[in-house]
């Protein structure tokens, strides 16, 4: 890795996105790839893999197998090279553990000979026909870049310069590994994530916290909307429908649709129900838990010997003070643009909500249409709520690399769908649109 290397297409990080890319490149001859990532070897979340914890979408939709069933990177692959394919059919799992999936993941990384980890890169910059990757093993030069980093911990403004082995994000749970047996417990974020922290609290009767705070903005601690009309959401024909809506009507939907993506699997749900009606009344503990919805974080302190989180109750325009040993943030990620970019920002085309991107995922840029800067898990703002979702990576990289080759290397068009997506240019102010089939039938200006 010393000496320069040119290539077709650098990824820079390797998570599922760029992984998936790798894997359908991998039979693609005429693309030279190469793929960098800062981590010393493949891990997702490495700091939320509990054993209870299940990925929330059907196994199907793993790096390849909605684009290439035939791959031999597919989960349905690693679990006959694995041995463990009678039993995994057995077995009858409703959902797949993620720690499964993790492993899946790896054997992937691991069998594909481009992968290079353990190398930071410094900067990208561009000239005349490549672009010029600066980076912890020397340089590198490609044509066309894919960039799969950017998504970093969201945590509310004043909890950031607070953030240490006591306060921290969900992602850091395992890895900070806090003892909270008789500790007071916040956990702010009402989604999926936080869930699974409270419910981890929750497990160890042994160790358990003095007490737990459950925070949320949300009305409600909500079930995902997992139904299968809800789920055409994350199928190709609508991210195309969606990509051609005015941006008004984007932002609406994207508010509209946040419990199809962030909602809280319903067994998981259930089963914290359960575990605080056996720790309350059958094991007498008293109420462990107290939950606040409709709660925004206003503001966040060191008290004597913990911490305290100052919230505004939504409802009732009450601010009331919660005092915690350990608080976690499970408040989701946000996407901001990675510094290495830094050398080509002033040439990248920008909104307040993101990169312009294009039709291929590539951003819009003022340089030569050849060499392409193509973006994963960064377009949500035009791609809908399936952008950061396992659901469509198989089909967003086949996209990209149909982009790359010039030509249909896989086959995405024309997937059947139960709605009639209809897909139209806005023209100024007069802009008609009328989704059919019985769904959700409303009219932009007429």
């Amino acid at each position: 890795m010393n000496k320069q290397t040119e290539t077709d297409l650098v990824g820079i990080g390797i998570g599922p996105s760029n992984l998936s890319t790798a894997a359908l490149l991998h039979p693609v001859k005429d693309i030279s790839s190469i793929f960098f990532d800062c981590k010393k070897e493949f891990q997702w979340f490495p700091g939320m893999l509990f054993p209870e914890a299940t990925i929330q979408v059907s196994w199907l939709k793993d790096l390849v197998t909605l684009v290439d069933p035939t791959s031999r990177y597919s989960f349905l692959a690693f679990l006959a090279h694995k041995k463990r394919m009678y039993r995994f059919s057995m077995a009858r799992f409703p959902r797949v553990k993620r720690r499964e999936f993790n492993q899946y993941f790896q054997w992937v990384s691991g069998s594909l000979p481009n992968l290079h980890f353990d190398i930071s890169v410094d900067s990208v910059s561009f000239d005349d026909d490549h672009f010029t990757l600066q980076h912890s093993k020397g340089e590198s030069r490609s044509k066309n870049i894919v960039i799969a980093a950017g998504q970093s911990a969201k945590v509310p403004d004043c909890v950031r310069p607070h953030l240490c082995s006591t306060v921290f994000h969900a992602t850091q749970f395992i890895k900070e590994n806090n003892p909270f047996a008789d500790k007071r417990i916040i956990v702010v974020g009402g989604g999926q994530s936080g869930a699974e922290l409270v419910n981890q609290l929750l497990l160890n009767r042994s160790a358990l916290p003095m007490n737990i705070r459950w925070i949320s903005r949300r009305p409600n601690f909500l079930p995902i909307d997992d139904s299968p009309f809800t789920n055409e959401f994350f199928t190709p024909s609508y991210s195309e429908y969606f990509y051609h809506l005015p941006d008004e009507e984007k932002r609406k939907l994207l508010g509209q649709q946040t419990l199809a993506s962030d909602g809280i699997n319903l067994d998981l749900l259930e089963d914290i129900y359960r575990n605080l009606y056996e720790v309350d009344l059958i094991e007498g503990k008293g109420k462990l838990a107290k939950l606040h919805f409709n709660h925004d974080v206003l503001d966040f302190k060191k008290e004597n010997n913990g911490w305290a989180l100052i919230c505004k109750n939504t409802s009732t325009g009450e601010t009331n003070q919660y005092d915690a040993d350990i608080v976690i943030f499970a408040t989701g990620f946000e996407y901001q643009p990675p510094k290495f970019l830094e050398p080509i920002m002033g040439k990248l085309k920008t909104t307040p909500n993101g990169f312009e991107i294009n039709e291929d995922f590539c951003i819009q840029w003022d340089g030569p249409k050849e060499n392409k800067i193509f973006i994963q898990n960064g377009a949500r703002h035009v791609r809908g709520v399936a952008d950061p979702n396992l659901s469509l990576v198989a089909w967003r990289s086949a996209k990209i690399i149909n982009s790359l080759a010039g030509k249909k290397v896989y086959d995405i068009e024309n997937e059947s769908s139960v709605f009639n997506w209809q897909q139209f240019v806005p023209n100024g102010d007069d802009i008609k649109e009328t989704i059919t089939e019985g769904f959700n039938e409303y009219m932009v200006k007429d």
